[in-house]
């Protein structure tokens, strides 16, 4: 019969607790980091993609949702991405930790352009 020591226990439980604790920090798309993609096009087509191993593979889901009609796409990782386009034309995109902070962002760079006026038209998170 084998025995172990209560240190023994605890040490095995320390070892079980830091390797799932590990295993927590992988992305919550199953892979140590995540990819993303939105993108736009004409006549107001939109993609988003988001939980992809790879930036090209989160890049074609998005052409693929657009049928390959998209002409801005972007990529991200581990957050997310949006795209702001104003009346006239102008984009502006943007990248952050949350949907807000990359709406937010995309609508400043969108402004920086000169554009009065913003709307987000895609936003994505990559997990």
């Amino acid at each position: 019969m084998f025995r172990t020591s209560t240190i023994g226990r605890v040490l095995a439980a320390s070892l079980m607790l830091g390797l799932a604790a590990g295993a927590a920090q992988a992305g919550k798309c199953g892979y140590e980091i995540c990819f993303g993609a939105v993108a736009t096009g004409a006549d107001g087509i939109v993609a988003r993609a988001g939980g992809h191993r790879t930036a090209p593979a989160a890049r074609d889901r998005a052409d693929r949702v657009c049928l390959g009609k998209c002409d801005r796409i972007e990529v991200f990782h581990s957050g997310c991405g949006a795209l702001a386009a104003s009346p006239g034309g102008q984009q502006g995109a943007g990248f952050g930790l949350s949907r807000r902070a990359a709406e937010a962002e995309a609508l400043a760079d969108c402004l920086s352009l000169g554009a009065g006026a913003c709307f987000v038209r895609v936003w994505a998170c990559s997990q």
